[in-house]
């Protein structure tokens, strides 16, 4: 009642109500204060209070909140923005309901219904009542599970809604048929200046229709048509799944096209849209060489990657893109045959680059790639944020990296995360702090940063005065690190965020955290759910990071290197180097499982490498467990074996003939294990005639028909 009264004081008011982000479940006492607003809005309505001009909010579905909902709007005639969305449709009513009261809003400019399930009995007519909303400006429909029938009911009133500028329908699974159904009224909309369809299946056909269509709307400023993975929606979570879009060469020249007449984009993403096959590229990056005041670039995770011609038309229209400033090539730059000086001398043509974001390109594992750019790095000097998360670093790469940053004197985020980082590697970067005077935020999750380097750190952090963020997640840091950081903690002028979740942090140094919390003044941060087994942080992180790579891969595999084939001897030592330092300890020395009072080590989480290292060992060694080659001729293919399966890949050059089996076995289940990973002895190696506890034989006549592994 205190509060109604007090809302109708006011003539113009816009309220929020807002419970965490919308995808989190609210607390308890959120969802009732939240109530409590929404009532006394419904009491302010009632009592013939027509402020209401605004309402944002954004909770989970809960039926008495939805319904005093209704009651606040029943009256609210006069409103112009409302955006309920996260889920309060929950209900199958929610379109019936909103279409009643959207009836009578003639002043509404901003609506967003996203997240909340539309059925289908009521969408004719809310989009029917829509048509009287002629001050409409901005219509969200994101994630309302349009389909097709929803995307030809939805064209047939744009062309009714003239001042339309902003259009929202991603994640809706449209396909072509709806797609197609859009073009036609989309060129009515020529007002329009941001279009989001991204994650609706939309396929090449589809885009065709669009290209041809978007060619008229030559006002738009954003242009988004990615397909990363949908959200999850709280209104009907079954619905929701990877949903990308994917171009072929004909959608990709339809839009190109289009693109070449919008001129005044300032905002363009494709990421994940699956370009095929990767000439397709061509038109639309020469189509944004005249697309003069593009702020905003995201051709991130397309695959297949850029090939060495789609590079060097990257390299010319980056520099026609003058007013560039946030760049995102998420795993497209880094392969075998890119040459390494095109991206970095196209982007120091770019004067307004702010925000750079290379991740996962691997590029530690093409070193052309990887020394090109940090050639030029240095000249990137007004760059705000640079990621290179995923990178395969390493030390190597990292140490050449610090030579380069004090350079880069507009650097305030760095992000390194994933990149096989050691002690050693980070006491380089930390000795910088002092000097990198205007860097905010540090991230060095999932690395192997342990005890040894975070003492320096602790030194060294109170000495800079401006870095507020600090990313140590999943890194190998216990106890007696915790309490170095805590000293730290102490005597920090600006760090507001410490993050060290699934670290080896036990409940003591979290304890001596903590209370170093409690005695500074700011607010900081700690976040932390261990997940790594205790670990000896002495004897073990020192030999952790003296021991050559290679050497540790020999111990552990019984001097397998020595008994591979020499394209092996020659390549893996590069992979290892790169990967190795992501490997837990339990590598290190079978003595690791009894640490701790014989705790078994490898009970704990395998870590980052597990995923990847197997499938990738099974990809260059061959594990050359092959099907018979088919009649007639043709090549066939090898069996890789890994922990997490098994599948089979074709032929690769420098591969073993089919049905010569390496002179071992190789067991990556037990990887890690030296006792159980075979030695390359006459017991573990592929026989013709030997036989299997089951009784089958491992020899070319078999009755499976494998070959030797």
């Amino acid at each position: 009642e205190l509060i109604a009264g007090f809302l109708q004081k006011f003539k113009s008011l816009c309220v929020v109500v807002q419970c965490k982000d919308g995808k989190n479940d609210p607390m308890p006492f959120e969802k009732k204060v939240a109530g409590l607003y929404l009532r006394s809005l419904a009491r302010a309505s009632a009592a013939g209070w027509r402020g209401l001009h605004g309402l944002m909010i954004g909770l989970s579905s809960k039926e008495e909140h939805v319904q005093e909902l209704y009651k606040a709007l029943e009256h609210a005639s006069d409103i112009k923005v409302l955006d309920v969305k996260a889920g309060i449709g929950r209900g199958r009513d929610f379109g019936a309901k909103m279409s009643k009261l959207i009836k009578d809003w003639r002043s509404i400019t901003d609506l967003s219904l996203s997240h909340n399930r539309i059925e289908d009995s009521a969408r004719v007519e809310l989009f029917k009542h829509l048509t009287a909303c002629i001050s409409l400006e901005k219509l969200d429909l994101g994630y309302t599970c349009l389909l097709p029938q929803g995307a030809k009911a939805l064209a047939e009133i744009l062309t009714q809604l003239p001042v339309l500028k902003v259009l929202d329908i991603r994640g809706n699974k449209l396909k072509d048929e709806g797609a197609t159904a859009l073009g036609s009224s989309l060129q009515a909309c020529v007002q329009l200046e941001s279009l989001n369809i991204c994650c609706n299946c939309i396929d090449d056909a589809g885009f065709r229709s669009l290209g041809s269509s978007l060619e008229h709307n030559t006002a738009l400023t954003f242009l988004h048509f990615g397909g990363e993975q949908v959200e999850d929606s709280v209104s009907n979570p079954s619905f929701f799944e990877q949903a990308e879009n994917s171009i072929g060469s004909e959608g990709a020249e339809a839009m190109g096209q289009a693109l070449r007449k919008m001129t005044k984009l300032q905002s363009f993403n494709m990421q994940t849209c699956w370009l095929s096959p990767t000439t397709a590229w061509d038109p639309i990056l020469m189509a944004l060489q005249n697309c003069q005041h593009l702020r905003f670039l995201n051709l991130g995770r397309n695959y297949p990657r850029f090939t060495a011609e789609n590079m060097r038309l990257l390299a010319e229209t980056l520099p026609q893109c003058r007013a560039l400033t946030h760049l995102i090539l998420q795993g497209m730059v880094a392969t075998e045959d890119t040459p390494g000086n095109l991206l970095p001398e196209a982007l120091v043509q770019c004067p307004n680059l702010r925000t750079l974001d290379l991740h996962g390109n691997e590029m530690g594992v093409f070193p052309g790639v990887i020394e090109g750019f940090l050639a030029q790095a240095s000249r990137l000097t007004n760059l705000d944020a640079l990621h290179l998360g995923e990178n395969m670093l390493g030390n190597g790469s990292v140490k050449k990296l610090c030579r380069v940053l004090p350079d880069m004197t507009s650097l305030r985020q760095l992000e390194l995360s994933h990149n096989g980082i050691r002690s050693s590697g980070a006491l380089e970067l930390f000795k910088l702090l002092p000097r990198l005077t205007q860097i905010c935020d540090l991230n060095l999750e999932e690395n192997s940063v342990g005890n040894m380097a975070i003492e320096e750190l602790a030194n060294l952090v109170p000495r800079n005065t401006t870095l507020t963020s600090l990313n140590l997640c999943s890194n190998p840091i216990s106890d007696s690190g915790a309490t170095h950081l805590a000293s730290a903690l102490e005597h920090t002028l600006s760090l507001k965020i410490l993050l060290v979740d699934e670290c080896r942090i036990k409940s003591a140094g979290m304890e001596v955290l903590m209370a170093s919390k409690e005695k500074v003044d700011t607010h900081i941060d700690i976040i932390d759910d261990p997940a790594y087994p205790p670990d000896d942080d002495t004897e073990d992180e020192r030999r952790e990071n003296e021991m050559d790579p290679v050497s540790i891969f020999n111990a552990a595999m019984g001097g397998a290197l020595q008994q591979m084939p020499q394209f092996m001897q020659e390549t893996l030592p590069h992979f290892l180097q790169a990967n190795m330092p992501m490997m837990p300890n339990e590598m290190l020395d079978e003595e690791d499982e009894d640490d701790e009072g014989g705790e078994d080590a490898s009970d704990g989480e395998q870590g980052p490498w597990m995923p990847f290292l197997p499938p990738m060992f099974g990809q260059m060694a061959g594990v050359n467990a092959a099907a018979n080659p088919p009649e007639g001729g043709g090549a066939a293919g090898h069996l890789v074996m890994g922990p997490m399966g098994a599948f089979l890949m074709p032929p690769m050059a420098g591969m073993p003939p089919m049905g010569v089996g390496l002179p071992m076995t190789m067991n990556f289940d037990n990887m890690g294990h030296p006792d159980h990973s075979g030695s390359g002895s006459e017991d573990s190696r592929g026989s013709d005639s030997e036989e299997h506890s089951d009784g089958s034989q491992s020899g070319e006549d078999s009755e499976t028909g494998m070959g030797n592994i």
